[in-house]
């Protein structure tokens, strides 16, 4: 039992990092992405990891030069100029080996762990948005190589990324943004609360929510009127090939932890609503509301939502994100009563 879950544990791990290779090709738009161990005891290379294919091994002579504890990083946009390059055995794989990004991950024991992208387009070293991506990515990276319990540990002199917030993320709405979008799993999906039914667009990506959390909170604090008109555009086709353009009004739900009538999904929904030209209606009172009251066990204790005006038609009710679905449930309530349809979409749903 004890070896299954040795087994299981590890392959998850291997899953995880290749679904991470396959990102950084889709960003920096590479040919391939791998993760390497090298065991310096054995002068072995095993690459465990990679964006298309199985893993496998390689001779040691074939190991990235340069990149270690002493060296985190190695960016060459011209590998055959190159002095650490020359004459090196992996061009007898890899005889069309333009250019190479490698990263050193982290030690355990006598294994040290390299990230490597092969052959990232020029415009890939000279990007700050591209490199500040990849350096949140392989933050995860390491991470989840420090979480691997199957590896003796020895961390002294070794800098391991924890689970915070990426470095930057804060300070920078529109590297955030980037990394928000092209990471999240884009899954469509109807789901339902207590017969309040709502259509979700993202899902969060699991081996790295902290970090998509963190970008979102980024995108909160300093608003990103670019990325949030390409969110809106992304919601308003999929609502448009959902339901067809049949709405008298959008309404957004309010305020969330804020309790400001300017929050994400207000922007959002009158973003969609001009997209739409249908009139964004401001039905819900907004109220403060205790921040994690999305939590499960805290959604339950959230009171009804007050309403503004008039409304009636058909509604379509707009949040950016649904955790348990109790705010959903909760507008619904408060909408049906004055409407003859009613629905939500929301862009991000666990």
């Amino acid at each position: 039992g004890n070896a299954n879950g040795v087994g299981t544990a590890l392959l998850d791990l291997e899953n995880t990092l290749a679904e991470l290779c396959a990102l950084t090709c889709d960003l920096t738009q590479s040919s391939r992405a791998s993760v390497a161990c090298r065991d310096t005891s054995s002068q072995t290379l095993d690459i465990i990891a990679r964006s298309s294919g199985r893993p496998h091994s390689l001779p040691w002579a074939m190991r990235i030069p340069i990149v270690g504890p002493r060296n985190s990083m190695l960016l060459v946009p011209e590998v055959t100029l190159s002095p650490h390059f020359e004459a090196h055995q992996i061009f007898e794989d890899m005889p069309n080996l333009r250019s190479i990004a490698a990263y050193w991950l982290c030690s355990h024991g006598n294994k040290e762990y390299v990230f490597s992208i092969w052959n990232p387009p020029k415009k890939f070293f000279s990007s700050p948005a591209l490199l500040s991506s990849v350096d949140h990515i392989v933050s995860i990276m390491r991470g989840l190589l420090k979480e691997d319990g199957q590896h003796e540990t020895n961390l002294q002199n070794v800098v391991i990324a924890e689970k915070t917030s990426p470095p930057g993320l804060a300070e920078n709405s529109k590297t955030a943004s980037r990394f928000l979008i092209e990471t999240l799993l884009t899954k469509q999906r109807l789901l339902a609360r207590n017969g309040s039914s709502y259509l979700a667009l993202r899902q969060w990506r699991k081996p790295i929510k902290p970090y998509q959390i963190s970008a979102l909170a980024a995108l909160k604090e300093i608003p990103s009127p670019k990325c949030e008109t390409a969110i809106a555009l992304e919601m308003s086709k999929a609502i448009t090939s959902v339901y067809g353009n049949r709405f008298n009004h959008i309404v957004p739900i309010p305020g969330g932890s804020s309790g400001q009538s300017t929050s994400f999904s207000v922007r959002l929904a009158e973003s969609i609503a001009k997209a739409l030209s249908v009139p964004c209606t401001h039905f819900l009172q907004a109220g403060a509301t205790p921040r994690g009251a999305s939590h499960p066990k805290k959604s339950v204790a959230l009171k009804p939502y007050a309403t503004i005006g008039k409304i009636d038609g058909n509604v379509l009710i707009i949040d950016d994100v649904a955790t348990s679905g109790r705010h959903i449930e909760l507008a619904t309530q408060a909408i049906r009563p004055h409407a003859s349809f009613c629905t939500t979409v929301v862009w991000i749903a666990d």
